[in-house]
């Protein structure tokens, strides 16, 4: 009796030693950069060098004149990634602006990515915008003002990247910046990970201490190869849903001493067209109107140019053109 005594206890003991080693296990995080050579990236070395021990993009004097990714070789579905980054230039020179592609590939034929892109820059932080795909913003801050008050905009910031299924959170210096799930049955959930150099100003991207854990992969997600390549799986996406226009307004005609105010549309010789928000345009005879001022205002808030991707920067002149 004694026996079985002593007996059971040391087996439950090394059963629960057993089961305690196996659910801590995790894999250690391996260093995707060794401080001295680009070995296991893909990148143009016109854009892409190492430079005091860091991954190095763009330039100091001249301005970048399309977006440049450097992308690992490698693909990851699930896992979480840290690396510290540091975007900087001078914002008089058109935009400053970088981030990290994730679950991305290359598009063939030339130097862009598809997928999602974590953010940084000047009044993108927090976001993620989807490169080449969507072409659109799909997440936006968690807390934009807890986030501002740790983020040094043109110096270096920490990112902790962790991607498991659909759900992308993103850290930035220890602040929870993202907190994005997917709920699009065809966007693929593995790929690349790629640091950008984007398109505009004098800009220099630097990216040092890298790091990724690969953590266990969702079973049956889809990937760029089941949805058939960049292309076909561009095709696939579900479209933005669209906004509901407002109900158009009935035009209202001036009152006697009444003061109309509106972007001038266009004038001639018998009458003078008011534009205003969600409202027809106002058309005033000349005949109406005992005194006219005008002011030269830009409607583009100062720097908004510059802090826009291409792709916006497109769609709002395809925009502007209908206005005319």
């Amino acid at each position: 009796m004694s026996i079985i005594m002593k007996t059971v206890p040391a087996f439950l003991s090394v059963f629960a030693s057993a089961l305690l080693l196996t659910s801590n296990a995790r894999s250690a995080p391996v260093s995707l950069f060794d401080g001295k050579t680009l070995d296991g990236w893909d990148y143009d070395p016109k854009v892409w060098r190492v430079e005091d021990g860091m991954i190095t993009g763009g330039s100091r004097t001249e301005k970048i004149r399309e977006n440049f990714f450097i992308a690992t070789k490698k693909s990851y579905q699930n896992f979480e990634l840290v690396m510290k980054i540091k975007c900087s230039g001078d914002p008089a020179t058109g935009m400053i602006n970088s981030g990290i592609q994730v679950r991305s590939v290359r598009v063939p034929g030339g130097n862009h990515m598809s997928g999602y892109q974590v953010d940084c820059g000047a009044g993108w932080f927090g976001k993620i915008y989807d490169e080449f795909r969507r072409n659109r913003v799909i997440a936006e801050p968690v807390d934009a003002v807890a986030l501002a008050k740790v983020v040094d905009v043109f110096g270096w910031n920490t990112y902790r990247i962790r991607a498991e299924g659909p759900r992308i959170r993103t850290w930035i210096n220890d602040v929870l910046a993202i907190d994005f799930t997917e709920t699009d049955k065809n966007i693929a959930l593995d790929g690349q990970i790629g640091p950008q150099v984007h398109s505009g100003g004098v800009c220099l991207v630097q990216v040092k201490d890298v790091t990724v854990e690969e953590l266990p992969a969702t079973p049956s997600a889809p990937t760029w190869q089941s949805l058939g390549g960049v292309d076909a799986a561009r095709k696939l996406i579900t479209p933005a849903p669209k906004k509901k226009q407002d109900e158009k307004k009935k035009a209202k005609a001036p009152k006697d001493n009444e003061l109309q105010e509106g972007m001038l549309v266009s004038q001639d010789t018998s009458a003078i067209v008011l534009r205003q928000p969600n409202a027809p345009d106002t058309h005033i005879s000349h005949a109406n109107v005992r005194k006219a001022e005008f002011t030269n205002l830009s409607v583009m808030p100062e720097g908004l140019r510059e802090a826009m991707k291409p792709s916006q920067v497109s769609d709002l002149f395809a925009f502007l053109k209908t206005l005319r």
